[in-house]
């Protein structure tokens, strides 16, 4: 996963203005954990393309599994 970021990193940044390379980007951090790199990428690749439904719902479920994370780690703690 963090050889498919590091390959796409160049790609997106030599055209910035390509969603799809930024929702490419998205999906490898997002396999290599790199969870606020993969918001990071999405966001931007939701504002050069907010019709996406792609980028959008990748996103969308990054969060839910962020709140989730969250209120498991959060259960873990008051037990």
């Amino acid at each position: 996963a963090d050889k498919a970021a590091a390959a796409l990193r160049p790609a997106a940044a030599a055209n910035p203005q390509n969603a799809d390379a930024m929702n490419a980007l998205g999906l490898a951090l997002l396999r290599g954990k790199d969870y606020r790199g993969a918001w990071h990428a999405w966001t931007e690749a939701a504002r050069l393309a907010p019709e996406n439904a792609d980028i959008l719902i990748n996103q969308i479920l990054l969060a839910a599994s962020c709140k989730d994370a969250a209120e498991k780690k959060e259960k873990k703690k008051r037990k």
